[in-house]
């Protein structure tokens, strides 16, 4: 409780990807790796895209990308999992792009694994707790947990990747 009653809210939450960098969640910073990635540009309309790129299985050299659009509520940012945007992305094994004909299959698997999510907004608030950058997630209706993860805004050209696939190619691909 302690780490709680340290915890303060922070400015603007996408304050930092206006200025070009990206966020890092669960970063082991010796091996320069994150658990999953998101970089955000910004509409004209002031929603965001955000691209996100995440481990799919701990360990293992497969990411899957997939950009969604968010949106700023209440100091949070907002948006929901689309199942067009999972069928859309992008699969990586070791970094290299899976073939769209090979990737389909297993994309429609991942979409179906995330049905109970699809159509609740979820939103994340980044909160500082004991000096560290934690975002807290919120689904629609509140029924669906989602852990705290830690979170370090990086550089793209700070060298973090997940799975073996470089954050430098993921902004360079989503024009940010």
């Amino acid at each position: 409780m302690a780490a709680a009653s340290a915890a303060g809210s922070l400015g603007g939450p996408l304050d930092d990807a206006a200025a070009g960098l990206v966020q890092c969640y669960e970063p082991n910073d010796a091996a320069k790796t994150c658990r999953s990635m998101a970089s955000y540009s910004k509409n004209p309309d002031g929603t965001w895209d955000n691209t996100a790129v995440v481990e799919l299985s701990p360990g293992q050299p497969v990411s899957l990308e997939t950009v969604t659009p968010v949106r700023l509520k209440d100091g949070a940012v907002c948006g929901y999992i689309r199942r067009d945007d999972v069928l859309n992305g992008r699969l990586r094994l070791s970094g290299k792009l899976i073939p769209g004909d090979k990737a389909g299959p297993i994309l429609e698997k991942i979409a179906d694994g995330m049905s109970p999510f699809m159509g609740k907004e979820i939103c994340t608030k980044y909160v500082r707790i004991n000096n560290e950058l934690v975002a807290k997630g919120i689904v629609e209706g509140g029924s669906d947990p989602v852990p705290d993860q830690r979170v370090k805004w990086v550089k793209p050209t700070d060298g973090y990747s997940v799975a073996a696939g470089s954050v430098q190619a993921v902004v360079a691909e989503s024009g940010g």
